[in-house]
This record gives C-alpha cells, structure tokens and sequence, in this order.
C-alpha cells in the first residue's frame, strides 16, 4: 500500500491543475477546500483517465458542484448522462460531507481515492485494490453538502431559520411519516435530489453505500426511523445481512469495536440499529434501502464532529483497514445472479429473490438482454427465486440455489429460455454414429447420446439404452442398463423382475459437478465389453450374476450444457422433490416438480422393487453422505434414517476401498464433520427436496450421496487420477448391494388371486419393511452384511391373514435366499408354524443366482426327516374356527333361555346330569 501511497503524489505532482492554475496539490494533512476538491478529482482523473473519472452530478442550494470519482477497472462500470453502468459488477458508493461540519469522512477519502487512482489498471502496485476493483467499481461522492462545510454548518446553504440550513439527513420522503412514499414530498433539496437521480442512475449495479458522519464512533445499521420517534428497535428485514456488513468494518477498526458509546452501554461492540439510538425520519439510508434495494449504512468516524486537523494521519490510520475491510465484504464475496437472454428476446419483467431469510431483498427490474443481481453475502449455501414474464407466458417460479465460499463471488447464471420449437430444433441428431470423442476429456450432451447408442450396439443382448425423458430445454435423458437377465430390462410399463436385484448410479444432478457423469462412461465401457462374455472381467462377471446395473449418466444435461448447478430453468434439481418435512402431503406433487425430476421420479418407479439401492454423483468435497438430509430446523443437527446401521455399513464399502476418502475427516470450513470419508447429511449440510430422502422414504431405496472431489469442476487433464481413486470404490458399491446379502422370494401357487404381502425385517436397523401386490414370485432384498437375519412374511388377502417368521444366515459375499410360499388350502404342511423351535436342525441350501450361496431354513418348511401331520388336522383347524365364531352366539342364548325360564334348582340340574 506503501507503493501506491507514493505513485499516487509522483502521479499528483507531475499533473498540471486544471483549476485556478494550481499545479501543486493541497498540503496533505489540512482540510480541502470545495475548489481544492474540484481540482483534485480533475487530477485523479487526468493521472489515471482510463480507470478514474469524475462526474458532476449537480449543484448545491448556492451552486458549489457536488463532485464524484469512480474507479474501476471494466469500460462498462461508468455512468453516462443517461446510461447506467453494466448491472454485472456490483459497486459500492462512499457519500461524505452530509453533515458540513462533519467533514472527517469527506476528507479521508480523498486519501483513499489517491490510493485506488493510483492503482487501478496497474497490476502489483496494491495487490489489495487489484482484488477489490476486480470484484467492482467504487463511487466516492467527497461532499454531498458542500455548502454547509463552506459555512461551517449542520445544514446546507438554504437559510430555513436563522443561521440553519436545511438538515440534508431529514430531507428525503419517509415510509413513515408520507405516505405516498416513494414519491416526492416537494421539500428536497438541490443536493437531495442530485443524490437521487445519481443513485437511481447506478442502478442494479449499486449494492451497497455508506455515508459519513462524526459525533460518535460506531457503525449504525438501519432502520433510523419507527413509528413512535423514540428510541426502539425497529430492525430491517435484512438485519442479519447488514449485521455481518457492518461487522466487517467494525472488527477491521479495535478501537470502534471497543466503543460502547459516550455516555456507556449504547453500542454493541461499535454497532447499533439506528432507531435503538438515535430515531429520526427522512434520513439517506432507509430511503435508498427501501426504494433501491441499496445495502445503506452509516459510520460515525469520531466522537468530535470536526476534530483538530493535526489528528488526521491518526484517524486516517484507524479508518483506513476498515474502509477496505468494506469494499471487500461487498465487492470480493457473495452472491451474483446472471439472467441471461437469447438474442432477439423482447423485454420481460424479471423478479429475483433471495430465500434465504434476512440475507438479500428482492430486485424487480425489466429487461431483454443480460442482467445481474448482487448479494453480498457471508460464505454460506443460498437459494434464489428467479421468475420472468415475457407477454402471456410465465416462467421460472423455482428456486436456484448456490455455494458462497469465503473471499469469492458465486455466479448464478440463468438462462431464460428460448421458444420450444427452437429448442427442438437445436436437440442434437442422436442417429449420427460418429468416432467415439477423446477419452479424458468432458463428453458433451450428444457425444452422451452417441456412446449409449454405442454401447447398445456393442453388446445388444446384454446393454440397452433407454430414454427417459427430456429435460426443460428439450435434451434427452438417457440411462443404460447393463445385465445378464433378458428379465431384467424394463420396458414402456412393465418393470424388470423383482427377482434380481439392481442398482442405479445417477450423475450431473447438478450441471457444474460433471465428475461423476464422466466417470460413469469409463464405468459403462468396461461393463459392456464385459457383460456376458464370462472371463472377460471376473470381477464384472460376478457382479452381473448378482443382479443389474443402470447408469444414469446426467440427469440435468442443461446445466452441464450451460455450467451452471441449476437445470436450464435455473432450479436446483437436488431441492426439488417433494419433502416430508416441508410437505405435508408427501409423497404427492407439489406442483413445482421439473421435467427432469418428474422423469426420475417415473423411472424408479417402473424399477420397482428390482432396484434396492443407488447414489447420485457430486462435487465440492470428498464425502460419502447418507442420509436424511433433511430435518426439522434445517440447522446442522443429527437425523438418521431408522436404517441408519445398515446404510453406514454401505457407504463404509465405498469408503474403505479408497484411502484418499477413508482418510478425509473434513477440509477447511469441513474440518473435523466427516468421520473417515463419511457424514449423515443433516449433520453436514441440512437441506430440503433431495433425492435420497425422498427416494428412501417412498420406493425403500437405500440411497446415498457421494461427494467425489473438492473441486467441483476439476480440470479435464485429472480425470485419469480421479477415474483410478473412484473406480475400486464404484465397483465395490455395487458388489455390496449386488453380491451380498438376504433375498426374500414370496412364491403363490399357480391360479392364486391377487394380494397384498409385507415383508418386513426384524434385525433392528438393517432394512426397510416392503409392501407389494401380487399373484405370482416376488423378490424383496435386503443388501445386509454378513451376520444372522429374522424377517416376517405376512399375506393379508384371506378373511384369517398369514404370516411366518423366516430366520437365515447370511455369510461374507455370498447372497442367501429365502422362499416363502403362501399356503393353499390343500398345502396342509406349511398352515401353521411349529410350536417347537428347529435351530438346531441344519440349514437346507439352494442357490440364488446360480452360484453356491446358501439358503437359509425357516420356521414353518417341513423337514424331509419330520413327519407329516395328521391328513385330519386341517378338518378339525376349520371345526375350531367354527367353534370359536359361534360359542358366543350359543351362550348368548343360554343366558337369554335363563332369564325367561327362571334358575334351575340343584335337583333339576342333578336331573339333567
């Protein structure tokens, strides 16, 4: 800062003055005149024209020019007479001299404009402003009451009483006291209006401003003004943005963050909310908050209003960290939302809100081409409503969401989209066969439609391509399902068998997290080259005689397309399935479901209960994330799913096969939340509308989240590494749910009827309970380690419903079987489970998938050893249901017969013996 101290006066003192013939520059401790001023930003701008530019924006009540200097780095940050600057970098406004003779904030900037003028565009000279101007722009308007400094004053040069001007921080319309508030009351001033028309000029562009004050040393937030005029809190709605914005400049100065005030206990820790202190009405910074959506506050730099000028380099020294402190907490980070427009639009009405409570008002604004929306907010995972209206038509009525990470600006980008006919025209020509593309590098969304066509046609029996759906801008949706079992395709309406059990791999639910959807096509080369042609892959040969495997390999190919987390409606897909917790009449619509959810929604669904498992693919850490995510709070809490034991041994099988993950307990803000490469989502990162607490709670699919690298996009040139980290843990996954486990088989007779059966699992933790319809063999599975299992069979189509206890083994690697057949009325053997228990009797094998894998014994399969029970036994089981229904009937009767004929005497008793 030291080098742009001393550029800035060689610059100063090689400029010839424009004003009066001044060459030299004033002496720098003193307090500048309104001509100096004058002079001075003809200066800055002459030193540096490319970069700093000063603009007269209007006159005082006795005609001193309000004077300002912008300083940026883009050609598009400058205003002109009637164009405002580009709405797609934010800036920030310092306003001095509000209060004449309150002139230290008027003076210390001309110290900071040296220093930006003297940086700006020349890269090294101050590595803190090259950061700041490549964040924004930045506004220094020295002097809004150049008249009352001149006359040494409160006021502005109009005389309103004697010696009095008009207080310019009580002369703007007020929510409260006018009511037609934003209009003009008629009763501003010259240098009032200037200012607005300035503001209004900026524009979306302005996000925050604050203007300067002395009297006391504390940042004040508004609002100033309540309904009473006494002193009472009256917060904004975003009181907790401007909390953390006034923070920044409070904890970057310790002696105001030490000030409890004057007269003691005012203050919190150098802050206070403006009504709980000093109420007023008509002041600068609930005007531009309310009617510019503008992040407005005020600093009062000094106890003394207009200290001695020999203690300027004192205060200069103290305010300074804290005026760059500011620029960077709203210049260097938070949130950017980019609505982008197809050339040739027509203006549409756009509406931006942020939904994160406290953190960001909502912008409306009209527009035809591209517009940026800016909130600068702490690090942090936001969502934003974007919606515009073009003619009849209204879109995009979802939310967006985004991570905020520390010292960055997330950008958001939003694409309103074209015309469907359009966007059927721009669909890529999936019936071209071309070369496959590069193998490490980012396949697009055609060369995606191309390799599943590839791959159909590689090994046609065993790997078919299915589309599923479009997303909102008309890209296919395409899955693969690779398998061994003609059955285990599933078709327009008809599910694959329920006997095989499969798994599901989704990727690019997010667009710019695109890893895991590149991963899947090295995934889906090795799987079809292998599937079916035993000895290929042994490793592939197993895993397809256990069951199935679908890739799904970019469920939001918009948002891959454009680089953006949303779909190409800009809605967060991971938010947008119906929640337990937010819906109450889940697992129904709520409406707002988007064609790429309703798709996946469709689709597992037609799997049924083939499919017992599946993860969905992301990026920006290196977790495996089980769920819930979601809880009540949506704060950082526990809420484990009642299968918690069983879906952590799952994720464990992922984890433990790389040690890259195994070893990641949590990095930067993460550190110390992950246990060994695994957190329970709520724990980490609460959120509502995943798939994984829907896909759990409605289809009982243990569904996880893995988190494959930091960054969320790496660059293509690692795909090798990343492939060689994630392969064995992509394998291993589906080998845990594939070939491991318990296979409950519900067998009926041929010519049964249709009926409701639930299958549910007694091991504490270990599974879900599994209710279908059916007249014909039905699997359920249960992906459990090895280790001893009960689970119980009920059927609940006759007037007396069944059930039986099954009890099993299930050993490491294997998948055991269990068959349960409903009795039928001439199955005498299996009616009624044995009193006696049969642990001790060994364990009957059959094999589940044509391998050697045991199956376990049960309670009410007869044993070839244990003889059959009498033929008489079912006769007299339907004699006893007779009985049991009708003795109350006979007993009702012989009490009826008592009270007609009176109580029989001992002798008549003895006599009917």
């Amino acid at each position: 800062m030291m080098l742009a101290l001393l550029l800035s006066t060689l610059l100063l003192l090689s400029v010839p003055g424009s004003c009066a013939g001044e060459e030299a520059p004033p002496e720098r401790w003193t307090w500048w005149s309104n001509d100096q001023l004058g002079e001075f930003v003809h200066k800055m701008q002459e030193s540096n024209p490319e970069h700093c530019k000063a603009f007269n924006i209007g006159k005082s009540f006795r005609g001193n020019d309000i004077w300002t200097l912008t300083v940026s780095t883009r050609p598009d940050a400058f205003p002109s007479a009637n164009t405002p600057p580009s709405s797609l970098a934010p800036s920030f406004l310092y306003v001095g001299g509000v209060h004449g003779n309150e002139p230290l904030g008027r003076q210390l900037m001309f110290y900071m404009a040296e220093e930006l003028c003297a940086a700006a565009g020349r890269q090294g000279v101050d590595p803190e402003i090259d950061r700041i101007l490549a964040g924004g722009t930045v506004h220094l308007l020295f002097s809004m009451n150049p008249d009352g400094f001149e006359m040494n004053r409160r006021g502005n040069g109009h005389d309103v009483a004697e010696g009095k001007g008009v207080d310019l921080n009580r002369n703007f319309p007020d929510p409260i006291k006018w009511s037609k508030f934003p209009q003009l009351t008629g009763n501003e001033e010259p240098e009032t209006l200037a200012l607005m028309k300035y503001i209004d000029l900026l524009g979306d562009s302005l996000i925050g401003a604050t203007h300067l004050h002395g009297g006391a040393e504390v940042m004040v937030i508004p609002f100033d003004g309540n309904e009473g005029g006494m002193k009472s809190p009256n917060p904004t709605p975003d009181d907790k943005l401007f909390r953390y914005l006034g923070r920044r400049y409070v904890d970057a100065n310790p002696e105001m963050e030490n000030h409890v005030g004057r007269y003691g206990g005012s203050f919190d820790r150098g802050m206070v909310q403006g009504s709980n202190w000093y109420p007023l009405w008509g002041g600068l910074q609930d005007f531009f908050y309310l009617k510019n959506q503008v992040y407005f506050t005020t600093i009062e730099m000094s106890d003394e209003k207009w200290p001695d000028a020999s203690e300027l380099p004192k205060w200069w020294k103290q305010h300074r960290p804290s005026m760059y402190e500011l620029l960077k907490a709203y210049l260097c980070q938070g949130l950017t939302v980019q609505v982008d427009f197809p050339e040739g639009s027509s203006e549409h009405e756009v509406n931006v809100t942020m939904l994160n409570k406290g953190m960001g008002s909502q912008v409306r604004f009209k527009t035809s081409s591209t517009h940026g929306v800016h909130y600068p907010v702490p690090a942090g995972e936001y969502s934003v409503r974007v919606e515009w209206k073009g003619g009849a038509q209204v879109f995009g009525q979802n939310a967006v969401s985004g991570e905020v990470s520390p010292d960055q600006r997330t950008l958001l980008r939003v694409e309103v989209p074209v015309a469907r006919e359009a966007a059927e025209r721009d669909k890529p020509d999936l019936s071209r066969k071309e070369s496959l593309p590069e193998r490490w590098t980012w396949w697009s969304n055609d060369q995606l439609g191309e390799f599943v066509h590839k791959m159909q046609e590689s090994n046609p029996e065993h790997c078919k391509a299915f589309n599923i759906g479009k997303s909102f801008r008309g890209n296919d949706i395409w899955t693969l399902t690779v398998s061994t079992r003609p059955d285990a395709f599933p078709s327009a309406n008809t599910p694959p068998s329920s006997l095989a059990p499969s798994f599901l791999y989704v990727g690019g639910v997010h667009g710019n997290e695109p890893l895991g959807r590149q991963l899947m096509f090295y995934m889906a080369e090795e799987l079809c080259a292998a599937a079916g042609r035993q000895g290929v892959d042994p490793e592939i040969d197993r895993i397809l005689a256990g069951g199935t495997v679908h890739l799904l390999f970019s469920m939001n190919p918009d948002g891959f397309e454009m680089k953006q987390r949303g779909n190409g409606k800009g809605v967060d897909l991971n938010r947008n399935f119906p929640d337990p917790i937010k819906w109450s009449k889940f697992p129904q619509l709520t409406g707002n479901e988007e064609p790429e959810t309703l798709a996946l929604m469709k689709y597992i669904d037609l799997l049924g209960d083939s499919l017992i498992g599946a993860t969905h693919l992301h990026g920006g850490a290196e977790v495996m994330v089980i769920p819930f995510d979601g809880n009540k709070s949506g704060k950082r809490a526990p809420n484990p799913t009642p299968d918690d034991k069983l879906i952590r041994y799952l994720g464990r099988r992922y984890v433990d096969a790389q040690p890259e993950m195994a070893t990641n307990n949590g990095r930067g803000v993460d550190a110390g939340l992950f246990q060994n490469g695994m957190v329970q989502g709520s724990n980490w990162y609460p959120l509502w509308g995943g798939l994984q607490d829907f896909f759990y709670l409605k289809n009982q699919v243990y569904f996880t989240t893995i988190e494959m690298s930091d960054e969320k996009w790496p660059d293509a040139s690692e795909l090798p590494k990343w492939w060689k980290q994630h392969r064995p843990s992509m394998y291993e996954l589906l080998k845990a749910y594939l070939c491991q486990g318990l296979t409950v088989q519900v067998d009926f007779p041929d010519g049964a009827k249709e009926e409701q059966v639930v299958v549910t699992m007694l091991n504490k933790g270990m599974g879900s309970q599994v209710r279908f319809k059916t007249s014909s063999t039905h699997g359920v599975h249960y992906p459990v380690p090895a280790g001893e299992y009960s689970v119980r069979v009920e059927w609940k189509g006759g007037w007396i419903p069944k059930k039986a206890v099954l009890s099993t083994e299930v050993r490491p690697d294997e998948r055991t079987l269990l068959r349960a057949q409903k009795p039928g009325e001439s199955n005498v053997n299996i009616a009624v489970v044995p009193a006696a228990p049969r642990q001790e009797e060994p364990a009957k094998k059959e094999s589940a998938a044509g391998g050697n894998q045991p199956m376990g014994t049960f309670a009410f399969e007869p044993d070839a050893r244990v003889p059959p029970r009498p033929t008489l036994f079912p006769y007299v089981r339907r004699a006893s249901v007779v009985v049991i229904f009708l003795l109350p009937v006979i007993l009702s009767r012989r009490r009826w017969a008592g009270r007609v004929n009176g109580p029989r005497t001992r002798h008549a008793l003895r006599n009917t013996v």
